[in-house]
């Protein structure tokens, strides 16, 4: 079951509990192949390990070089409050304001 059925299966979530505080350690583990039925070298996941902390530093300060340099791609990123909107095939229903 995937972390948005877990949640949406709820008629009622904790937002970080359920998904939030779970996703970071899926994705590594999923990463690592850990627990999986693709089992990897031990050369691959001691690889894997080390390149972890360098691809996800580039990659943040890659995403935050860039909303920073380009304020319209932040402004773009943020969802209009007013409107519903789908995320993962579930309907988000709009911020009464």
């Amino acid at each position: 079951m995937t972390l948005i059925d877990a949640t949406a299966s709820h008629d009622e979530a904790d937002l970080i509990e359920t998904l939030v505080l779970p996703l970071p350690i899926r994705v590594l583990t999923g990463m690592l192949g850990v627990p999986g039925e693709d089992r990897r070298t031990e050369h691959e996941l001691t690889s894997m390990v080390c390149l972890l902390p360098i691809t996800g530093h580039e990659a943040t300060v890659t995403l935050i070089g860039t909303l920073v340099t380009h304020p319209e791609q932040l402004a773009r990123s943020r969802p209009d409050e007013t409107e519903e909107f789908e995320l993962a095939g579930v309907n988000i229903p709009a911020n009464p304001s």
